[in-house]
């Protein structure tokens, strides 16, 4: 290949060079003629405004004229007032001369008034009654007119009397004479049709090119401008004035329909030069490029060759085709590298398939998908894992998003190193915001297998712990032989997880583990509940024994998180329940201060250990607020002294208010209403509860008959005793006792 090509290349495309001149000439030119038509176009709308103006300006003069000379002229006002007998034939005459010399204005052609009082009318030629005038029938019409407004007549006929030989063409104007003296007649003026037309011939004539013609409002010709079938209409206006339409164009329209016709053909023909360019472009193009194929042999070389290839400055242009497919290798292999995030990404959407149970891989369908994902499918044994970062809402709030990132892809690259140590290969993907999913595959037997999976989470786990500022907890599952089994592998790790609450952070969890533990019956601490949120709001010390006794069964029966979370939450509205039993000032207390941050504490749970010192502290400040706000009540110390005695003498029969008012000299409604103020419950409850405490502790600790404990207790009959045991505990005294 020489240059000779890049001169075959010049020749073959000179043409089309040619063509595309030519259109954009002819397309310049075409410009320039449309500018010069729209230029037409502007000043003929310029002409159309100037008519306009100049029509609606004489009409407006001359009804100025005309209304001012009569309404304002001392010999013509008088006529419309009541007429003296001995002056009126001069007057009369006056006032024709005076309309006479109004005539001045060579468009006006007469001017004549009627007067309503008599119904006569004046002109300047003759007086007469209206039925004798030629002009009554327009008199009458603007008399019935309701508007009474000032107004232009369509194109008429005028005669002065009604058996005159000619008539005239004219527009009138008729006014109201003095309309605020109220309605005296009528003064109308009439316009020759003829001085219009004249009027419009003498604006139109200087160019002789532009044509104007007025229509009425009726739709007649004032002005017809005799037009031939070659003008062309421009513009339309109508006048704010008169209301009639003037319509302007070009009286020969051949040239400016010529220029238009050019104009599109022209612009046809330049659209076809530059489709026929394109043919002769691609045409040329497919014609040049057969010695291109010769650079398909270089192809396969370049893929094995290494140097410069610009070594040569006489390289001609294949040799930089040749540095382009050599580029476009290199893109290849940026083409590579994004397969590869593809890769990562299907793997992540796989694992996630299979650990939720959609996807469920044979033996063959496993080798196959594991090869298309470019991961050994060679294993004796499967494990699954999760590792969780603990105190996740403190880890996102610690660090940044790329932090997280980067902390996360530490976690990745550490675990991978920890596990190229053993003959373990491992597939992990974040799944979740804060777990790590694992899918550990071992080729030794279980039993070493087991030994290397715990190996590699021990150390991970005490590589975070030394080396990073938050801890992770690792659950594991038991290994199986089969691929068909990674979703109830999975499911047994979230299981392990889900103890995290009770197991603490930072350790392994094995679901082997915790299969060996008897799990706990939540429902069983109701009673515990009930008597730590009594206890609580009688302000007992009791309450922080049954606090302790209610978490060390949690963490003894181990319960799952979900149902540590359901029994706390059922602590926290034990509690809330008690609390409104008291006055209002503790209700605020406990809604503003106290029930927030134990819900907060709910939400953000971590291990049962840590939620029971929070917990304890929030209780402990909310009772010394309590305690300080009791002692600030005026009957405290009577009340509790109270209490203490009901707690002394419950066994007593006899013990009612009756009674505590002959003890301590206080009415017994009155001691009744502090009682509740004060302790939270009516005294009669509040002493049922006491005995009935009392009453379980017999049952548990002594043989005595439910009628002897009925009696010791101060129940004098042992139904009642019965009923009022199964209303509060939900059971019979000897239900209760074989319980």
């Amino acid at each position: 290949m020489t240059r000779k090509w890049m001169k075959r290349q010049i020749i073959s495309y000179l043409p089309v060079f040619f063509l595309l001149t030519f259109v954009l000439l002819t397309l310049m030119f075409l410009s320039i003629a449309q500018l010069s038509k729209n230029a037409v176009i502007d000043a003929n709308g310029v002409f159309a405004k100037h008519v306009q103006q100049v029509v609606d300006y004489n009409l407006k003069t001359t009804e100025h004229l005309v209304l001012n000379a009569v309404q304002n002229n001392e010999n013509v006002k008088p006529y419309f007032q009541q007429e003296d007998a001995h002056e009126r034939f001069f007057k009369r005459y006056q006032i024709s001369n005076e309309l006479t010399k109004l005539k001045v204005n060579s468009i006006i052609d007469s001017i004549y008034l009627y007067r309503k009082s008599d119904d006569k009318v004046l002109s300047e030629n003759m007086f007469t009654p209206l039925q004798e005038f030629g002009d009554q029938a327009f008199i009458q019409e603007r008399l019935n007119d309701s508007k009474n407004g000032q107004k232009w007549s369509n194109v008429r006929i005028f005669q002065e009397t009604k058996s005159a030989d000619s008539a005239n063409k004219v527009i009138s104007f008729a006014s109201r004479a003095n309309p605020l003296s109220g309605d005296l007649g009528i003064i109308v003026v009439n316009v020759k049709i003829k001085a219009i037309e004249q009027l419009v011939n003498e604006m139109s004539s200087p160019s002789d090119v532009s044509y104007a013609s007025l229509i009425g409002k009726d739709g007649q010709y004032i002005y017809d401008a005799q037009l031939t079938g070659d003008s062309k209409q421009l513009h339309e206006f109508t006048s704010d004035y008169t209301g009639w339409k003037l319509l302007t164009g070009i009286k020969d329209g051949t040239l400016y329909q010529f220029g238009s016709w050019v104009y599109y053909v022209y612009l046809s023909i330049g659209v076809l030069m530059l489709v026929l360019g394109t043919i002769w472009i691609i045409y040329t193009a497919r014609s040049n490029y057969r010695p291109i194929q010769s650079i398909l042999g270089r192809i396969t070389r370049l893929s094995t060759k290494k140097g410069n290839l610009f070594q040569d400055e006489a390289a001609d242009e294949f040799t930089l085709i040749e540095a382009a497919i050599e580029d476009l290798f290199e893109r290849v292999t940026e083409y590579e590298k994004e397969q590869e995030e593809g890769l990562t990404l299907k793997r992540h959407h796989i694992l996630k398939d299979l650990t939720d149970g959609r996807i469920i891989l044979q033996e063959m369908e496993w080798k196959k998908e594991m090869e298309n994902l470019r991961l050994s499918s060679e294993f004796t044994f499967l494990c699954s894992a999760i590792i969780e970062i603990d105190r996740n809402a403190e880890f996102a709030q610690s660090y940044s998003k790329r932090d997280q990132y980067l902390l996360k892809f530490v976690i990745n690259n550490v675990l991978k190193e920890i596990s190229d140590q053993y003959p373990i290969e491992i597939w992990m993907e974040w799944l979740e915001r804060h777990r790590l999913s694992i899918l550990f595959l071992s080729q030794s037997d279980l039993e070493l297998s087991e030994t290397h999976i715990a190996n590699i989470c021990n150390r991970m786990v005490e590589w975070v712990q030394n080396n990073l500022d938050f801890s992770i907890t690792f659950a594991v599952s038991q290994c199986s032989s089969d691929s068909r089994e990674i979703y109830h592998l999975y499911e047994q790790a979230r299981t392990a997880l889900n103890y995290k609450s009770v197991k603490g952070n930072n350790q392994v969890i094995y679901q082997a583990q915790i299969n060996e533990i008897k799990q706990g019956e939540a429902y069983k601490l109701i009673h515990n509940l009930r008597y730590l949120s009594y206890y609580y709001r009688m302000g007992e010390a009791r309450w922080k024994e049954e606090f302790e006794i209610l978490f060390r069964q949690i963490l003894d029966d181990m319960y799952a998180k979900s149902e540590v979370f359901y029994i706390i939450n059922d602590l926290i509205n034990h509690l809330y329940r008690e609390i409104m039993e008291l006055p209002d000032e503790f209700q605020t207390i406990w809604k503003r201060d106290v029930m927030p941050k134990m819900n907060n504490m709910l939400r953000e749970m971590e291990t049962v250990e840590e939620t029971k010192l929070l917990i304890m502290d929030v209780l402990l400040h909310a009772e010394q607020q309590f305690l300080e706000l009791r002692e600030t009540r005026k009957h405290h110390a009577l009340m509790q002294n109270v209490r203490k005695y009901i707690e002394e003498h419950y066994s007593n029969p006899e013990l009612s208010l009756n009674h505590l008012e002959d003890e301590f000299g206080i009415n017994g409604k009155y001691l009744s209403f502090l009682f509740r103020e004060e302790i939270g419950v009516k005294f009669v409850d509040y002493l049922s509860q006491v005995r009935l405490e009392y009453a379980k502790v017999l049952l548990l600790e002594t043989q005595s008959s439910v009628q002897d404990i009925a009696n010791q207790v101060g129940y004098t009959n042992s139904m009642t005793f019965i009923r009022a045991f199964k209303k509060c505990f939900g059971v019979t005294p000897g239900e209760y006792r074989k319980m």
